[in-house]
């Protein structure tokens, strides 16, 4: 039976467990990546839900300053 040298099966071998590593690394970034997606949409819920909250009391030509609190009316 043939078989390569040692030095090139364990470069070979290097070669495939750091392709392994890489792989299980970008695995683990689209996770982390999906988690902030999820976070982001619920954030967005959660201020859908005020805005719809403040159309309410205040009007929908309300318009309001983020930094100051300041309800200024659209026209």
């Amino acid at each position: 039976m043939k078989t390569i040298d040692l030095t090139q099966l364990e470069e070979l071998q290097g070669l495939k467990r750091k392709f392994d590593e890489l792989k299980n690394s970008i695995a683990d970034l689209e996770i982390q990546k999906q988690v902030k997606v999820n976070e982001i949409l619920q954030v967005q819920a959660q201020f859908q839900t005020i805005e719809k909250k403040l159309v309410e009391q205040y009007g929908s030509d309300a318009v309001l300053n983020l930094h100051t609190g300041e309800i200024k009316s659209k026209t």
